[in-house]
């Protein structure tokens, strides 16, 4: 059996060369990966080239843009962005494909077996008796047609999460710390196949890693990505002190400790033209980034989108919080939209740029010790509470910009802000592949888990992402939501219990009335319960609590708040405690109408 390397060069020649299986192993003259030039310029001639040696499958409905040894990329011929990956020896990926979205170019196919044929047909005859059809991607089961092409079932009703809209028209892959690999489907080929670093990367790229642990952390912890790249990173000029963002600090002895129960009426939004870099705000936080141990929680707050500008974390990841206005941030990975009653984590040393429609705020978590992850489920099982599935990472989209007046790249490090400058865009990134990624998840696909008999579980069974510490079981920060759902306890006290905390628990509101305090605490405000502070529901809530009728009913309907929860004891910066002017002074009073009840006279 042979093989075929094929190769395009500027001269309009295409050579095939043959080769023997025993030394299939390809050198760099062997393989001309085509480059962007090539393939605008000889995409009419590409498209007619017959492969004599290659799978049939592959010469009727693919085009094949790059061949090493067994490795094939084709891009497929009915979808011009697909690019599809396999080898010679195994065409599933290919053949995969055309059933799933093919299933009527295949059925009428003359080269491919009549076993498939007669499946394509089977499920191209279903698809055609449905009265709407499903969209085109979505893959026909097996299971629903018998062996005499008939339909065994009709095509079932059922009830769907009819909160979940997705509203942006940005692609994504779905998954949670998973493997992935996308390329900007301008660029076909852009990945290398079987290694990270060949010795010239396809269309003349650069290849950067991004390593967000140490080379030496165990496997299963170890998180990076390869970026393939229009110019390196480090094409910048020296970094200088930015001051566009004046309250953001990690200064946590600006004022003494303040123990008190503290609460903020919404933050405000500004009055003149602000973007995402010069509108954060820190409130509180603990620990030190040098030392990577703590965490820092900051409100944004701004109007207007970054323009020929990005932003990175050097001390850690940001959790970011949605309140007000949709966001769209584009980063180095690609596009994702983030909207009120979602969230998204941008990961250590991950440029990013904030887009806005109008005035937008927001919350911010910051973590410097490690990466968000999934919560352990425990005796709950496999499922429920943030599904990995439900996380959707941003697909390859490359700019190739010039801004000769100069591109900004502002770096948080050390807790202060820098700059530089250099005379193109960062989002250059035109392929890459790993698991140290962006990410969001929209928090109406949390499954919430809770008592079906009686008594108020624990706040912890409703953590969606949590940053370990080096203690078993504690977080340097958990993030806990408290969406709407069913309450259904029998002889119980239903609201939130009143709690003294070994840990420190800031809450803050995107929209809706929180259950345990419907008066005072606002949407776009905060609160902070300081370790050992006590907290709890106002009065009101707790007489309507003690003596409503305990049927089942729903709880936070058309409300989401949520809890950064953490380990270290915070400060209040003096922003947070004074300049914002916002600190509720009153706060203290809602617990002060809770009456005595105990019925017996003192002695």
């Amino acid at each position: 059996m042979n093989n075929v390397n094929v190769g395009i060069n500027l001269d309009n020649e295409i050579s095939i060369k043959q080769e023997n299986e025993e030394s299939h192993t390809s050198t760099a003259e062997e393989i001309r990966p085509l480059d962007f030039t090539t393939l605008t310029q000889y995409d009419e001639k590409v498209e007619h080239v017959q492969y004599s040696k290659l799978p049939f499958i592959l010469q009727e409905f693919y085009t094949v843009v790059r061949q090493d040894g067994f490795k094939i990329s084709a891009q497929c011929k009915n979808c011009p962005n697909k690019i599809i990956q396999g080898n010679t020896t195994s065409t599933g990926n290919f053949l995969s494909h055309y059933k799933r979205l093919h299933p009527n170019i295949l059925a009428l196919s003359p080269t491919i077996n009549s076993a498939s044929r007669s499946r394509a047909k089977q499920k191209l005859t279903f698809y055609n008796t449905l009265p709407n059809k499903v969209p085109k991607l979505y893959k026909l089961p097996d299971n629903i047609l018998n062996q005499d092409n008939l339909i065994e079932a009709p095509l079932l009703h059922c009830h769907v999460n009819t909160s979940y809209r997705i509203n942006d028209t940005f692609q994504y892959l779905t998954g949670f710390g998973s493997e992935f690999q996308s390329e900007d489907s301008r660029c076909p080929g852009a990945l290398p196949v079987g290694q990270n670093t060949p010795q010239k990367c396809a269309y003349g790229l650069y290849a950067e890693q991004l390593s967000g642990t140490a080379f030496t952390v165990p496997r299963m912890e170890n998180k990076r990505s390869w970026l393939y790249r229009i110019r390196p990173s480090v094409m910048h000029k020296p970094f200088t002190k930015f001051n566009g963002s004046p309250h953001l600090t990690h200064n946590w002895d600006e004022l003494e400790p303040n123990p008190n129960q503290l609460r903020w009426k919404p933050f405000d939004l500004p009055n003149e033209q602000v973007d995402f870099a010069s509108g954060l705000h820190t409130v509180c936080g603990a620990g030190s980034p040098r030392e990577r141990h703590g965490l820092a929680i900051h409100v944004y707050s701004c109007n207007t989108s970054m323009q020929d500008s990005a932003f990175y974390n050097s001390d850690g990841d940001f959790l970011i919080v949605p309140q007000q206005g949709p966001l769209t941030i584009k980063t180095e990975f690609g596009y994702m939209t983030v909207a009120p009653n979602e969230i998204c984590v941008i990961q250590q040393g991950m440029r990013f740029a904030v887009e806005v429609e109008g005035p937008s705020r927001g919350y911010i978590l910051e973590v410097y010790n490690n990466h968000f992850r999934l919560p352990d489920l425990g005796p709950i099982g496999a499922n429920g509470l943030a599904n990995p599935r439900d996380f959707l990472v941003p697909t390859a989209h490359f700019e190739d910009k010039e801004v000769p007046s100069g591109f900004q790249i502002i770096n948080k490090f050390q807790g202060s802000l820098f700059s530089c400058v250099q005379d193109h865009s960062c989002f250059d990134v035109v392929a890459w592949h790993g698991n140290y990624t962006p990410y969001k998840y929209d928090l109406n696909l949390f499954c919430v888990i809770n008592s079906v008999s009686f008594d108020h579980i624990d706040p912890s069974i409703f953590t969606v992402l949590t940053c370990p510490s080096a203690k078993l079981g504690t977080a340097i920060a958990d993030f806990v939501i408290f969406p709407p759902r069913w309450s259904v306890q029998e002889h119980t006290f239903r609201p939130p219990y009143y709690h003294r905390n070994c840990m420190s628990e800031f809450m803050g509101l995107i929209k809706g009335r929180y259950e345990a305090k419907e008066a005072g605490f606002m949407a776009g405000g905060a609160t902070l319960h300081s370790m050992m502070t006590p907290h709890g529901p106002d009065a009101q809530c707790f007489q309507q609590g003690s003596n409503g009728v305990l049927t089942p009913q729903r709880v936070a309907d058309n409300t989401q708040s949520f809890m950064f929860e953490s380990s270290l004891s915070m400060a209040v910066t003096k922003w947070g405690q004074i300049s914002c002017d916002k600190l509720d002074e009153d706060y203290f009073k809602c617990w002060q109408g809770l009456q005595k009840h105990f019925p017996f006279a003192k002695e």
